[in-house]
């Protein structure tokens, strides 16, 4: 990860320069700073590298000469909600948390928007949930209520997430509000990409700026 937003930062900052170039009269270049955070929603921890020296065996005497890159990893699970001042992005940390850290004994009335509710159940990636969730009735969901019964269900059936699912999801959606607009069937293409492909998507999503760019890279793997 820190690789890859080293990467993403890098051309960010290249097509910065490229267009301060074609301006004339520009004697002067001076660029936007670029800040990539990476939001990690996974079940477990982060027990990844967080910066490049993670990556490398340095010499003592090479240490705090080599150029570092932070790859800014916010654990969802850790994130303080108070913080946020929206209330619907609040209670989609507060969901996905609790989703986590769910034991049948908490207390917590907990309500979401239903489309909120949504969002959580596919960024945890649980089709049972999602499915639980679809089957509430009103304009709200009580998420205690919907983690019970989804324990009940859980525990007849079994639990077993596909997280390449998961990630899908989030791409179409991160692609929808980046392009503004995918058709029915280039989603269908993401759904239907394996998982090479899918590393694909995620690596140059910067570089994607409409759906005959997603053509292209899934037509190169």
């Amino acid at each position: 990860m820190p690789v890859r937003v080293f990467v993403y930062d890098a051309l960010m900052y290249n097509q910065q320069l490229k267009q301060l170039k074609k301006k004339k009269g520009r004697k002067k270049v001076k660029l936007e700073p670029v800040m990539t955070s990476v939001i990690y929603y996974g079940e477990r921890s982060w027990s990844g590298p967080r910066c490049l020296s993670d990556m490398m065996k340095i010499p003592k005497e090479y240490k705090g000469m080599i150029n570092d890159w932070d790859a800014r990893i916010i654990d969802i699970k850790d994130i303080d909600v108070d913080l946020f001042k929206d209330e619907d992005n609040r209670t989609l940390i507060q969901g996905i948390q609790m989703f986590y850290r769910w034991n049948g004994k908490e207390e917590i009335k907990l309500e979401v928007k239903k489309e909120v509710a949504i969002l959580i159940a596919s960024i945890v990636n649980s089709k049972k949930f999602l499915k639980i969730i679809k089957e509430q009735e009103g304009e709200k969901v009580v998420m205690c209520t919907s983690l019970d019964l989804f324990a009940k269900r859980n525990r007849k059936a079994g639990f077993n997430k596909g997280r390449n699912e998961g990630k899908k999801t989030m791409l179409i959606e991160l692609l929808k509000t980046k392009i503004g607009y995918l058709s029915k069937e280039t989603i269908q293409l993401i759904r239907s990409c394996n998982r090479k492909e899918l590393e694909q998507l995620t690596k140059q999503f910067v570089m994607i700026d409409n759906q005959e760019d997603i053509l292209e890279i899934l037509d190169m793997h």
